[in-house]
């Protein structure tokens, strides 16, 4: 009867494997298994990778910008400090989501990271030519981010939720701090800056502005201060 056990079990990891079905959660690794361009078309296309695995380097994106196709985490290696794993150029979720966790994204000719959902943890994104970090129309939640000498901070458009949570977020030294637009008066967008935060701790020296209304935000409360929510990582 074991043996009967074990040989179905066999037999059904085949079958998966022949259905294409995901039976293991790889990890691409960068730079160790290919570049990280390399490494996103490998989550892409290969159900059995969830996750890439960025290593210490300066981690140049030869188009630009990366674009992330389908649901997917970046993460950098937690063996090295985060000072030393650097990706140079956007990345923009779409039409995918996904996480990125304990890395820079440094000198984006564009936005630093953009899409309609993600998250961010342990995060810092700077000297981008345009906005930092970008929510277009969805929903976005940031833990220990920041963005620093981007023209706008963190942006959020289409009616779109930015969540910022954590002790070290912080959002300076840009153009503007903390930009909330809506496409329309029904479709407003918010940023929600959670307790113990403020909204005049997380967004400092911007030098046009810690806070701006775009073109049909809701007012006051397009950045809101929340006492607790619940937010994962």
């Amino acid at each position: 009867m074991f043996l009967y056990w074990k040989m179905s079990n066999l037999a059904r990891c085949i079958i998966n494997q022949s259905r294409g079905g995901r039976i293991q959660n790889l990890k691409a690794r960068v730079p160790e298994d290919c570049t990280l361009e390399e490494a996103v078309e490998r989550v892409h296309t290969n159900r059995e990778y969830t996750t890439i695995v960025v290593g210490k380097g300066i981690h140049v994106i030869n188009r630009g910008e990366l674009v992330i196709p389908s649901a997917m985490n970046i993460e950098g290696d937690p063996r090295v400090d985060k000072s030393e794993i650097v990706v140079v150029g956007g990345i923009m979720f779409h039409p995918g989501t996904g996480h990125l966790q304990h890395l820079i994204i440094s000198h984006a000719k564009e936005c630093g990271v953009v899409g309609r959902s993600f998250t961010m943890d342990d995060i810092v994104v700077q000297n981008c030519e345009l906005n930092g970090v970008v929510c277009m129309g969805g929903i976005v939640k940031c833990n220990n981010v920041l963005v620093q000498e981007c023209r706008s901070g963190v942006s959020v458009i289409n009616g779109g939720s930015i969540t910022l949570v954590g002790p070290h977020t912080k959002v300076c030294d840009n153009n503007q701090g903390l930009v909330a637009y809506g496409s329309s008066p029904v479709q407003a967008s918010v940023i929600k800056v959670v307790s113990p935060l403020t909204k005049e701790i997380v967004s400092i020296r911007n030098k046009n502005g810690n806070f701006s209304n775009g073109v049909f935000s809701i007012g006051s409360e397009a950045i809101d201060e929340v006492k607790s929510l619940n937010v994962r990582f």
